[in-house]
């Protein structure tokens, strides 16, 4: 190739557009919104996980309140 100086000016410019290539490519990368789009995502999961723990707690609140009322209703009928 370097006896050949077409052949040459065609390497040189084909690792030029290489080059180029490649820092858009990075330019991209770096400021892809996927990396924002997981942060996000990860608080999303954390707060669906808050909400479901609330919602065991006021379920098992609520099968507790409905246990001592049929046990209220019941000693009620038995006297």
């Amino acid at each position: 190739m370097l006896n050949n100086p077409q052949a040459f000016s065609k390497f040189v410019a084909a690792q030029g557009e290489m080059r180029s290539a490649l820092s858009r490519l990075l330019v991209v990368a770096e400021n892809y919104p996927q990396l924002k789009a997981n942060e996000n995502f990860r608080d999303l999961q954390a707060q669906l996980e808050g909400t479901e723990n609330r919602i065991t707690v006021a379920r098992n609140r609520y099968i507790k309140a409905v246990q001592e009322y049929n046990i209220t209703v019941r000693s009620f009928r038995a006297i």
